[in-house]
């Protein structure tokens, strides 16, 4: 129960009310009378002045309904929620120091859920499917170990949540290069082609090369310590 009222408040003891409150809280507790147990929820909420109004209660704060095939539905206010509720004010106190209008009656009205918060992973396969879908051609998607990334394509996207480091220490990433950010070679009759190569362990990289010879040449300087063979060829 709350003790008497401290402070000022715009509402008025015994009148009934109808206003637009957002769900702060939700505490439980039982009671047992005899053989009989009920439960009972204190449902805490804040208004747009923020005014914290309490009710405490047995019933479920929500809304029944039936739907367009004749099952019933029930909508529940949860944590977070914003509600329109009617209610009767039924005392004005504070708990712990904090004014709060007591309620009894209540009856939501309307729902308006919180936003559902999306975890890393989903944040991250929303991302990349977005990613994806931009592709166009031209565009290239390469999986490339992390210090060819940074050292040659720092400017460019990388693929949501493609970040791998594998047992031995080896550290790869999918890079989206996008199309002109590879330039054509400037020798007469010869073009750069992406040349994707993989290792021993399928590790793979990628280099923009006049040749298959010249990228090979290049990842063997660059990464000694393994063997390398084509994989697969870009136009």
């Amino acid at each position: 129960m709350v003790k008497p009222l401290l402070s000022m408040s715009k509402y008025e003891i015994g009148k009934r009310i109808e206003c637009d409150l957002t769900l702060k809280a939700e505490y439980y507790y039982k009671k047992t009378y005899g053989f009989s147990t009920t439960n009972y929820t204190i449902y805490k909420f804040v208004d747009a002045d923020g005014e914290v109004l309490v009710w405490n209660t047995s019933s479920i704060l929500g809304i029944e309904f039936w739907d367009e095939k004749g099952h019933y539905q029930f909508d529940g206010v949860h944590k977070g929620d914003s509600c329109r509720l009617k209610g009767t004010v039924k005392a004005l106190g504070e708990y712990k120091g904090e004014p709060q209008v007591e309620l009894t009656r209540c009856k939501a009205i309307s729902i308006t859920h919180k936003p559902v918060e999306l975890t890393k992973e989903e944040l991250e396969e929303q991302k990349r499917g977005e990613q994806l879908a931009s592709i166009v051609d031209g565009d290239l998607v390469w999986n490339m170990p992390y210090r060819q990334y940074k050292e040659h394509y720092a400017d460019c996207e990388t693929l949501a949540g493609s970040f791998v480091r594998h047992r031995n220490g080896d550290k790869f990433i999918t890079v989206i290069i996008r199309k002109g950010r590879l330039v054509n070679s400037g020798v007469r009759g010869e073009h750069f082609k992406g040349y994707e190569l993989i290792n021993e362990n399928n590790g793979t990289i990628c280099y923009r090369a006049v040749s298959l010879d010249n990228a090979l040449k290049r990842a063997s300087k660059e990464f000694p310590e393994n063997t390398w063979q084509l994989n697969k060829i870009y136009d």
